[in-house]
């Protein structure tokens, strides 16, 4: 431990000294000049396999996790409601059992659209929709909306595209997080996630609530 600190206090010192040679101008030439990299988004839905978005031959959309974090939505219906040509339905007057109709399937919407968590179905065996109320949206990591056919991969579910929702991991120990969010019209909402790890064993517990009198 002794030698892992004088190495990194001689490195320090030494980077001091190497930044305070170098003229302003040059200093900031070389900024201006050191090369950028930027993470690209991958998504495993559109090809069962680890892609980035540039390599995919379809119309993919990746709602974040910061995107979520950012929006004001109460639900998963909320967030993709807020999507273009994405429109969700409810057969039964349950908002949270829902069909998705991408690119205007007609009256066939609910049959053409497959809904996934990690990769296992979603849709209800009696064509009512997906029952998006069961996963809270304070466990969501990331939404892979993938418009278009995907019968090849997933079947003739798939005709209208596939959207695969994916939930967070939770790290070593125990974690917790907490969000509350408040807007006009008596709008306000919360979620709270709590999870823990040790060697191969996971859980993770989260809840959500959202409420408005605006339209």
């Amino acid at each position: 431990m002794k030698i892992l600190c004088k190495y990194t206090l001689g490195f320090i010192v030494f980077g001091i000294f190497f930044y305070g040679s170098i003229p302003p101008a040059s200093a900031q030439d070389s900024l201006k000049d050191a090369p950028r990299f930027e993470m690209e988004e991958i998504v495993v839905t559109a090809t069962r396999g680890e892609k980035t978005i540039a390599s995919i031959p379809k119309n993919v959309t990746i709602i974040t996790s910061q995107d979520i974090e950012q929006s004001t939505a109460g639900n998963i219906v909320d967030l993709l409601g807020r999507e273009a040509n994405l429109n969700l339905r409810s057969t039964t007057g349950n908002e949270g059992k829902s069909g998705v109709d991408i690119r205007g399937m007609g009256d066939a919407y609910v049959s053409n659209v497959i809904v996934m968590v990690d990769g296992f179905k979603l849709n209800a065996s009696d064509m009512s929709g997906a029952d998006f109320l069961s996963v809270p949206l304070g466990q969501v990591e990331r939404i892979e909306i993938v418009r278009g056919a995907g019968s090849v991969l997933y079947g003739n579910g798939a005709v209208g595209g596939v959207i695969n929702i994916i939930t967070k991991k939770p790290g070593a120990g125990l974690s917790a997080k907490a969000l509350i969010t408040a807007g006009s019209f008596k709008t306000y909402g919360g979620r709270f996630q709590i999870g823990t790890k040790k060697d191969r064993l996971a859980l993770s517990l989260a809840r959500g609530y959202a409420d408005s009198e605006g339209y």
